[in-house]
């Protein structure tokens, strides 16, 4: 019982752990979710199982996690209001708390230089959220190549030939913390969430905090979220699941870039 003296933290994606400290203990953690599990397996990977097993699987895990926690920290105040709808939780019991980035990660920072070459950059799974299926449906644009837009994809499980352009590079395996730092810091614009899912209405992809702690522009679905970054003027947004919005915004975007 020494490890129980001080308060325990349950991270997120190890919500299990929640009941498990509250049997062993008597004592119940604070459980730092972000989101529930039901918003990343379900809502964002689909992935019910076999007669929705998976579904009712996930729901009691978040559902005891949250209860059996004296605190639960989530991404957004979206997120708690969701949080609290789904899972019958009080008020009192959930706080909101930017996920953020782990900026010991990166490579410390030299000074910004000149971005002479306009490379767009996404990084990130291909979930349904994603939008990654039209972005390569429309990254190969010639008004793209015409206007020296590039494009660099990393994704796993995209197959490089999906790279119908040559100022498209797919890069489907695991880089390094050296290697994103490079591709953001050499980024023109780093591109967000790109689809109209319902999820991003309620969440702030790490992809975000990545390009601020990186001062790389930034060009997002417009979730109401994000609305509100781009009324302070913080990021650029475009009509989500919309390619040719996706399009029209890069093309203004980079004869703005011209002009400056």
């Amino acid at each position: 019982r020494v490890l129980f003296r001080s308060p325990v933290v349950v991270a997120s994606p190890s919500h299990v752990l929640a009941p498990l400290v509250l049997l062993l203990s008597g004592k119940r953690p604070v459980l730092d979710a972000g989101w529930p599990l039901l918003d990343g397996v379900i809502s964002s990977r689909r992935s019910f199982g076999p007669l929705g097993l998976n579904f009712v699987k996930t729901y009691l895990i978040d559902f005891f996690a949250f209860h059996c926690s004296r605190l639960a920290l989530v991404e957004t105040e979206k997120q708690s209001s969701y949080s609290r709808r789904t899972f019958l939780l009080r008020n009192r019991k959930l706080e909101v708390l930017f996920t953020g980035c782990d900026e010991k990660r990166f490579p410390k920072l030299s000074p910004s230089e000149f971005k002479s070459e306009k490379v767009v950059f996404f990084r990130g799974g291909n979930q349904p959220e994603a939008g990654l299926d039209f972005l390569l449906g429309v990254c190969g644009d010639r008004e793209f190549s015409d206007n020296g837009i590039s494009f660099v994809i990393v994704s796993l499980g995209i197959p490089k030939e999906r790279a119908v352009s040559d100022n498209v590079q797919i890069i489907n395996h695991v880089i390094s913390d050296e290697e994103i730092s490079a591709f953001y810091r050499n980024a023109w614009l780093a591109l967000g969430q790109l689809s109209s899912h319902s999820r991003l209405k309620r969440t702030i992809p790490h992809k975000f905090f990545e390009a601020a702690f990186f001062s790389t522009p930034y060009l997002t679905a417009n979730s109401p979220i994000m609305e509100r970054f781009a009324k302070a003027g913080l990021v650029s947004v475009f009509t989500g699941g919309d390619s040719q919005s996706l399009k029209r915004t890069i093309l203004k975007l980079a004869q703005q870039s011209d002009v400056e």
